[in-house]
C-alpha cells in the first residue's frame, strides 16, 4: 500500500510504499518518517493524523 506525504523541507509531494517505513517519530511540531533505505522524511502532519493513515493501510 502506498501513502502520499508532504514534505516540511520542500513542500513536495511523496508517494511512499507503506512497507518501507521502519520508523515514525513525534518532535514538537514535526513527524519524522525513516524508511528501509535510511532516507529521512519530515512532515508537518501531526504525528496521530499520520499513525491513522498508516493502519487504515495496512
Amino acid at each position: 500500500m502506498f501513502i502520499r506525504i508532504t514534505t516540511t523541507l520542500e513542500g513536495e509531494f511523496l508517494v511512499v510504499n507503506t512497507h518501507h517505513i521502519i520508523t515514525v517519530r513525534r518532535g514538537s511540531d514535526f513527524c519524522m518518517i525513516t524508511l528501509i533505505n535510511g532516507e529521512e522524511i519530515y512532515t508537518n502532519e501531526s504525528f496521530e493524523s499520520l499513525m491513522n493513515r498508516l493502519s487504515s493501510k495496512r
